[in-house]
């Protein structure tokens, strides 16, 4: 058989695979959670994706994200009024300026401070990525749950340990079985 009708054999094969499994996990949320929410998380996913990170990782960060969004349904709206997905809190640094981040709407009265405001997602996605690459660096975790320990480490979220990764682990296995 011929190279080139091998190769594009496989190149549609897979671009298939890839179609069917944003269709697939597009179709699940609608069907759980409604359009809008689909829409949301097609969009941070859009800004992630184009991030150095593997899959497995990819996976990490949207299973952080749906957490600390309520899947986009956060009563403090801090994804919509914030373009800020992973609730990074405003500490006016120059790493955080030089991504973008700007002042935002106020964290709860018990927080104290600013949620970060970005202009666009791809800002928040660069900022979400310096995050993640200190302290304990989560993204070199090998699962969820040592994922969600060093977040816990680097004092990235305040509810309990348990609570957080019954959480994550919840939206975690959502995206797994839907073949995010």
């Amino acid at each position: 058989m011929n190279k080139n009708i091998i190769a594009v054999v496989i190149l549609v094969i897979f671009g298939i695979t890839i179609f069917s499994n944003k269709k697939m996990i597009e179709a699940a949320i609608i069907k759980k959670y409604g359009a809008l929410r689909a829409a949301k998380f097609l969009k941070v996913y859009a800004a992630i994706k184009n991030l150095p990170l593997s899959k497995k990782q990819i996976t990490f960060l949207m299973s952080q994200i749906l957490v600390e969004t309520g899947f986009f349904s956060s009563r403090v709206k801090v994804f919509d009024l914030n373009n800020n997905a992973s609730g990074i809190y405003y500490s006016g640094s120059a790493a955080q300026i030089a991504n973008g981040a700007t002042k935002g709407t106020p964290r709860p009265e018990k927080e104290g401070g600013f949620y970060a405001k970005f202009d666009s997602l791809t800002d928040w996605a660069k900022e979400y990525l310096r995050v993640l690459n200190k302290g304990s660096y989560p993204l070199n975790s090998n699962s969820i749950e040592e994922f969600t320990t060093k977040l816990k480490q680097n004092n990235y979220f305040t509810d309990t340990l348990e609570n957080y990764l019954k959480n994550i682990i919840f939206f975690y296995n959502f995206l797994i079985k839907n073949k995010f």
